[in-house]
């Protein structure tokens, strides 16, 4: 679906991507690729919250605060609170109010979820043509999280658990 304030291209699906394939013809010439069947027999794929919560649920996260508000939505604040991976996810069963203005964003799974590093191997991907810094991260909203629009200064190999990411970039901004 487009939005007057979005430019939409489709973006290919593919599946039986080779490594060079996706190097060549989407990496290097800056082309987004949906891959369908990258991580079909990752552990991570059976992820639900009440299960994260009995794996993880007492390990530490820093949750940005008070995203619902403009000044996040145009990316200029937010409030970060520590708190626990099931306090954090127990706000999110509920969709409270604190659930609809939290956002679980850039948590490395290294530092804040180690336990579940198995279940998410690395792509074939990037073990020849990628860079971690410091990856894998994770990120848990509430379904309707709006993200302000921006640039991240690396490139991405997002993989989605559950859920989809809709992306729209004001008129004035360039994608």
């Amino acid at each position: 679906m487009a939005l007057s304030c979005c430019q939409s291209d489709e973006i290919p699906r593919v599946s039986n991507l080779s490594e060079k394939e996706l190097h060549d013809e989407y990496f290097l010439k800056a082309r987004p690729v949906i891959i369908t069947d990258a991580t079909e027999d990752w552990p991570a794929r059976s992820w639900t919250i009440p299960d994260l919560v009995d794996k993880v649920g007492e390990n530490e996260v820093w949750v940005r605060g008070k995203t619902n508000q403009e000044d996040y939505r145009v990316g200029k604040t937010y409030t970060i609170r520590r708190d626990t991976f099931a306090k954090y996810c127990e706000d999110l069963i509920k969709g409270n109010a604190r659930a609809r203005s939290s956002y679980l964003a850039v948590a490395s799974m290294q530092q804040a979820f180690p336990q579940l590093l198995d279940d998410v191997p690395m792509p074939k991907y990037l073990q020849n043509y990628g860079k971690l810094h410091l990856g894998p991260y994770m990120w848990v909203a509430l379904k309707g999280h709006y993200e302000f629009c921006h640039f991240d200064p690396d490139d991405n190999f997002l993989i989605m658990i559950q859920g989809r990411k809709f992306q729209c970039c004001p008129d004035n901004m360039q994608r």
